[in-house]
């Protein structure tokens, strides 16, 4: 079996009370008839930047999994070589702000399975990263920041305290008791 999905990643902005429609390219590059299964998961970003699959929908505090819906059948199959299309609608309602996330999941599965036979399926999917615009609190603090015994590497826990992931950069500035900069270490990391 093998199978694409395309996009991996979509990101949004659409207003409160708005509504978006976009697709999803699923496609059979194997040799055999697979069906393929749709579903929704929420997420959450690992504190290595790893995305995590969190069941059941809504209860993380940013899903948007209840807001994306689509008129395809929950499964569907797929021929080898054949490419659909799938069409999502996403309504964000009224009064909502900043970000939600979430994934479009998609599971292809052989078309048949002999009886008394395992089969082994791939996952794969679409994130979905929304912004409702202007209502973005992008604001952090750094938490800790510890170095190694040799002062060479050093990990700075950032912590996200808005509504909206975004990309952070900057510098770790080493100073002497003088106020003379010793080192500049740049950093950048994804919240």
């Amino acid at each position: 079996m093998s199978f694409y999905v395309s996009p991996p990643l979509l990101e949004i902005d659409q207003v409160g009370g708005g509504v978006k429609n976009f697709t999803v390219e699923i496609s059979n590059t194997g040799q055999e008839k697979i069906l393929v299964k749709t579903s929704y998961s929420d997420i959450l970003l690992s504190s290595d930047g790893k995305v995590e699959l969190i069941r059941p929908l809504g209860t993380t505090p940013h899903t948007l999994a209840s807001w994306i819906i689509t008129k395809q059948d929950e499964t569907t199959s797929l021929e080898s070589g054949e490419i659909k299309r799938v069409l999502f609608q996403l309504r964000v309602p009224r009064g909502e702000r900043g970000g939600r996330y979430g994934v479009i999941v998609f599971e292809a599965l052989p078309f048949t399975i002999p009886q008394g036979k395992v089969a082994l399926g791939i996952r794969s999917g679409t994130l979905v990263f929304l912004t409702i615009p202007r209502t973005e609190e992008i604001k952090g603090t750094i938490d800790d920041v510890i170095s190694s015994t040799d002062g060479k590497e050093f990990k700075v826990t950032f912590k996200n305290t808005g509504n909206i992931h975004y990309e952070t950069e900057g510098s770790l500035i080493i100073k002497s008791n003088d106020g003379k900069v010793l080192h500049r270490i740049r950093f950048v990391c994804v919240k």
